[in-house]
């Protein structure tokens, strides 16, 4: 579990990582490192100039337009700074800023994860905090683009499909290869490591620590939208009972994971809400209960051979009805909960009240 939080071999297992090799940039990375290669980061400077070299090294207009906006905005020399990588807070800073050019948060993003590949700035997290702790304000933050782990993760994709479909050992460079993307915050090589920790013996997944570690990893990739993560955490809350588990399951079958339920997982679904429709049936009749008391109280049948004892059919009426309501209130708090209590009891009460009527 050590590896777990060891961040050192991120930037190494990671291929192209420090200094991403040109074929995985974009044109606008291409042209950004060509730039900075051939000029530095003073070009970028010269505001007259830039348009007209940026265009005859291949780009659109659009990105042309895209970048001189960017350049302007402060805080973009850390971003191309080949020599001292940023920190969080000044990435943070720097997104923050770009706001006021008008682009989209996603371009911005997307411009950034550019922008530090083409300096040779990469790895460690895909999206910047919106407010980072004293922890990691000074720590060298970057983002990557889709192209850059691309290959990578799917190679990761196969390794772990074989080994979820036909068992066996977890190949090692598998491992290696997913461990940086893990660190990275992307979202799908969080469901893939997630889910070996938490079933899968090579890691020590069934220790505990591997377990919570797995449900947390899974827990952040379905939050970011991941269907077989949150599909995933839908099984293991379901399998681990009980009201409010099931009700976790439910939500999470029921979101993301709602495309790519198999036909177990759609059982599973139909069993939690199957459960809660049952416990309003059982609500339901304990009202019916609570109905047959009150004829048995106001017009109590059988009068004349039996004794009507209405301080008794009251104090039953007063019972039964805050039996019911509690079921009910505890039924819209959790609506998978054992309200069996509810109807046995309420039964029971009448059952008290008739015995009193036929014996005093």
């Amino acid at each position: 579990m050590n590896e777990i939080n060891n961040l050192s071999g991120a930037v190494s297992a990671l291929k192209g990582i420090a200094g991403v090799p040109t074929a995985r940039l974009s044109d606008v990375g291409r042209a950004v490192r060509s730039l900075l290669e051939t000029s530095g980061r003073e070009a970028f400077a010269d505001r007259e100039a830039l348009p007209a070299r940026l265009r005859s090294l291949g780009l659109s207009e659009e990105d042309v337009y895209r970048l001189c906006l960017l350049s302007a905005v402060s805080g973009f020399e850390d971003l191309i700074d080949t020599g001292e990588p940023a920190t969080q807070m000044e990435l943070d800073r720097y997104a923050a800023n770009a706001a006021s050019t008008g682009l989209s948060r996603s371009v911005i993003m997307s411009m950034m994860a550019e922008l530090t590949c083409a300096a040779g700035n990469t790895v460690c997290v895909s999206q910047l905090s919106s407010l980072p702790g004293p922890e990691q304000a000074d720590a060298p933050a970057f983002v990557i683009p889709w192209r850059v782990y691309a290959d990578d993760l799917r190679a990761v994709k196969a390794a772990f499909t074989k080994w979820k479909e036909n068992g066996g050992p977890l190949p090692q460079d598998m491992l290696d290869q997913l461990w940086p993307l893990v660190h990275a915050g992307i979202a799908e090589a969080q469901y893939y490591m997630g889910y070996i920790l938490l079933h899968g013996d090579e890691t020590g997944g069934q220790e505990a620590d591997s377990q919570e570690k797995g449900v947390e990893l899974l827990t952040a990739a379905a939050d970011a939208g991941n269907g077989p993560a949150a599909s995933a955490l839908g099984d293991y809350y379901y399998f681990k009972g009980g009201s409010e588990n099931w009700g976790v399951a439910y939500d999470y079958y029921t979101g993301f994971a709602a495309p790519v339920l198999s036909e177990p997982q759609r059982r599973a679904m139909m069993d939690i809400f199957n459960h809660r429709r049952f416990n309003r049936i059982l609500l339901q009749f304990s009202a019916l209960l609570l109905a047959v008391l009150l004829v048995s109280v106001l017009w109590a049948p059988g009068a004349p051979v039996f004794s009507v004892m209405p301080a008794a059919g009251v104090a039953a009426l007063v019972l039964a009805a805050a039996l019911l309501v509690f079921g009910f209130i505890r039924h819209q708090n959790s609506p998978y909960g054992n309200v069996y209590y509810v109807p046995t009891g309420m039964f029971a009460i009448w059952a008290v009240y008739m015995f009193l009527r036929l014996v005093f």
